[in-house]
């Protein structure tokens, strides 16, 4: 099996905004996501989530609400 670009292996998630349920598409199955969304985004993270479960190391997106910051040596003793 060729490898597959990250990008393009995806899920493609899909939100009917009638009854919030959600379903996604990965590696040509289709997957139901339990309980119900308010929003794509939610749906989305949760599909990924899911297909990382199937072996996909899709690409995470870093937080910028998130600030890491190397240590310091600061208030250490030499």
């Amino acid at each position: 099996m060729p490898e597959l670009n990250q990008i393009t292996e995806a899920p493609s998630v899909q939100l009917n905004i009638e009854d919030g349920t959600a379903t996604y598409l990965f590696r040509e199955q289709s997957y139901i996501l339990p309980g119900t969304y308010n929003d794509i985004d939610a749906a989305r993270a949760d599909a990924e989530e899911q297909c990382r479960g199937l072996g996909w190391s899709g690409p995470y997106f870093e937080d910028p609400a998130v600030s890491v910051q190397p240590p310091t040596d600061a208030g250490q003793q030499y």
